[in-house]
């Protein structure tokens, strides 16, 4: 494919006021915890709205294909670990070619992620399925949107795959929208002309002119109905388009529809779901009547360059309860608020308690550290009486620790977190 790849790079480092710039998470003004083992007293920015989720339980059957070659990566959540997926020659007759199980037949819903310059996701998308199979969604994330990150604050979509990688997108993603995500597929923009392959070449519709300029070429495409190529595709989905974020999303839902009315044919689904079977959720939603929309927010003043979006938490709840309605996390509106503290020290903990919580049903709001770290035994603490199961529920979740009531009330906070050395 002609072209660098594509991605934007800033000065920014993790943006939280008790993790250090290289992102370990160093003792800080978090929080702190009293020597008799009390809860800890801490220092928080602003609540956040409530939103839904209910974790679906779910199998996606697939085959991995190893190979050398263009690089493309999927994460299946589970105790597998990232599989790297090479190149398929349709001609041979190798087990590496062998038909691959069949994408979900429950509820599933799966992260797209492309990456270019420095690993900066170009493009984020969830795309999922009901129950029935009957109904699939995509939803279109603004790569520049905020986002709540264990360990790191908040931070650009952008920015989580060198921060930590499909768990770690997928896991801030569950907690930003409050719906299970149970695949993720990272690749670079080689690996977008891989995945697309199988389908060949498509017909779109541009809604608007296309221009893409890169140091080596510039790349248009009028307005209207026309065929593209594997090469046209991967670009138009990969690269920055001159104009707005949110238009260039216009353009890449064209080239979605697209390729997903070729995911039809049996064959096509075959082929891709070998080359990367974290696309599962995506064929799924094609075998459906897939319903489009982009994930809804408000542009901030950013004087860095690349844009920069808020959530608009008001019309989220409608959105996701449309698009996702049985891939929901709790009851919508009412997952418990819960800040984490490290109190141990040991880097990433935040973000590994995160892994269970969010399941859960909890939304994670802050993420700090117990000064002087030094917590033995994990705290799960609320403040009211009326969170006092959801709290039971977090212990469980979490497999260690006591539930204990705080001495004081906070209205920012249903829950904090203290993780202890017991996990």
């Amino acid at each position: 494919m002609a072209g660098p790849p594509s991605g934007t790079l800033t000065d920014e480092r993790p943006v939280h006021a008790d993790v250090p710039p290289d992102g370990s998470e160093a003792p800080g003004p978090a929080g702190g915890a009293d020597g008799d083992g009390s809860p800890p007293s801490v220092v928080r920015r602003p609540g956040r709205d409530r939103r839904p989720r209910h974790q679906i339980a779910r199998l996606i059957a697939a085959a991995v294909v190893l190979a050398a070659a263009v690089s493309v990566v999927g994460f299946v959540r589970g105790d597998g670990p990232f599989v790297a997926a090479g190149p398929v020659d349709p001609d041979s007759s190798s087990d590496a070619t062998a038909p691959v199980a069949p994408v979900p037949a429950t509820a599933a819903s799966g992260l797209l992620v492309i990456t270019g310059l420095f690993d900066q996701a170009d493009l984020v998308v969830l795309a999922g399925v009901d129950n029935s199979g009957k109904t699939g969604s995509v939803l279109l994330l603004p790569t520049g949107t905020q986002i709540e990150t264990p360990s790191f604050g908040l931070q650009p979509l952008s920015a989580l795959p060198p921060l930590g990688g499909g768990p770690l997108l997928d896991n801030s993603v569950e907690n930003m929208l409050g719906v299970s995500v149970s695949s993720t597929a990272v690749i670079n923009d080689l690996g977008a002309v891989y995945v697309l392959e199988p389908a060949g070449s498509f017909d779109i519709r541009l809604r608007a002119p296309v221009r893409i300029e890169t140091p080596n070429a510039t790349y248009t495409w009028p307005a209207g109905q026309q065929k593209i190529d594997t090469a046209a595709a991967a670009r138009l989905i990969a690269y920055p388009h001159v104009g707005s974020d949110l238009d260039r999303l216009v353009g890449v839902q064209a080239v979605l529809e697209g390729w997903m009315k070729q995911l039809r044919q049996p064959a096509v689904a075959s082929a891709t779901l070998a080359r990367n079977p974290a696309l599962a959720p995506l064929i799924a939603a094609a075998g459906a009547e897939v319903m489009f929309d982009v994930l809804p927010v408000r542009s901030v003043s950013n004087t860095v360059g690349a844009p920069r979006y808020l959530l608009d938490r008001d019309a989220l709840p409608e959105l996701v309860e449309r698009m996702y309605p049985d891939l929901l996390i709790g009851t919508p509106g009412e997952r418990p608020l819960v800040e984490i503290l490290n109190g141990t020290g040991t880097i990433g903990l935040a973000q590994r308690v995160a892994e269970k919580i969010v399941p859960a049903g909890g939304e994670i709001t802050l993420s700090g550290n117990v000064p002087g770290f030094g917590q033995t035994q994990t705290l799960v603490v609320y403040y009211r009486d009326e969170d006092a199961a959801a709290a039971a529920k977090l212990r469980d979740a979490l497999g260690v620790g006591r539930v204990e009531k705080a001495r004081t009330t906070l209205g920012v906070i249903d829950i904090t977190i203290v993780a202890g050395a017991d996990f």
